[in-house]
């Protein structure tokens, strides 16, 4: 995901940014302003590791001059989970859903011995359990694909723009 930082692009700081001097310190300032609000919202996200270690980090800063700024997000996931969309399984037929609290964090091929897993085959989806004596332990659902939500996390165009104008003032 690339996000371009172009006063020219926005009617509200077009014509205050043609009455700069340094333009570049401009765009500069405004890109490091939104990369460190896209980092917060990340962060907010809270509940889990993945917001700080692969979210908020993914968000860079790769160009700014005169002209605009760049921002990339260079992690696919953390584009994934702002737009959301479908994950389909990559090396194999099935995506395994834990559905027990024990095959959380686990692959299905954890599970050996007495706790070794065989499909439960329903409809529409089926399952991977093992027996636990003579009572089945669900331990994944199996899907051909799954619709993730959206979680939007980077700054809405109305609060860049909101950023730019504030900075923007600074410099009049």
């Amino acid at each position: 995901m690339q996000i371009e930082l172009k006063a020219n692009d926005f009617s509200e700081l077009k014509e205050l940014a043609n009455t700069l001097k340094n333009r570049r310190r401009f765009h500069s300032e405004w890109a490091i302003k939104v990369q460190r609000k896209a980092k917060l919202n990340a962060h907010s996200k809270g509940g889990r590791d993945f917001w700080h270690s692969v979210v908020a980090p993914s968000v860079k800063i790769s160009r700014f001059s005169d002209s605009g700024a760049t921002i990339e997000v260079d992690n696919y996931i953390a584009v994934h989970k702002h737009f959301g969309g479908i994950i389909r399984p990559k090396n194999s037929n099935y995506l395994t859903i834990p559905i027990a609290e024990e095959a959380k964090g686990k692959r299905a091929a954890e599970f050996t011995g007495e706790q070794s897993l065989f499909l439960v085959p329903s409809k529409p989806s089926s399952f991977l359990a093992y027996d636990d004596d003579s009572e089945l332990k669900f331990m994944y659902v199996l899907k051909n694909e799954v619709h993730q939500t959206a979680e939007p996390w980077f700054p809405s165009e109305r609060e860049i723009l909101n950023i730019g104008e504030k900075i923007i003032k600074k410099y009049i």
